[in-house]
């Protein structure tokens, strides 16, 4: 079995799990909660997003994306900003995924 560094050990769990734990025992005792602790939402994916993914998924789109983000969703972004009056170019933002 491979070794593992003893600075792993010095690293730590994720505690918005351990916060997410607690606040379902909270709502199993009756309470009302407002999950704020995973970013994880409370409501189902909307089908025409869950369609879009699975359309994604039979189409290829199974590797990794360019690492500033697909170049159309920076376009996109740059109109929205441009309705918006702010100018920016595709070249000059950054789309950042949280994992």
């Amino acid at each position: 079995m491979p070794q593992v560094a003893s600075r792993v050990r010095s690293l730590g769990t994720e505690t918005a799990l351990d916060v997410l734990v607690k606040a379902r025992a909270v709502e199993a005792r009756g309470r009302s909660v407002i999950h704020l602790e995973v970013g994880e939402p409370d409501f189902p994916t909307p089908m025409h997003i869950v369609e879009a993914g699975v359309r994604a998924l039979r189409d290829g789109k199974t590797r990794y994306g360019a690492p500033a983000g697909l170049p159309s969703l920076r376009e996109a972004i740059c109109e929205e900003l441009n309705f918006r009056s702010v100018r920016a170019l595709p070249d000059r933002v950054l789309v950042r995924t949280r994992v």
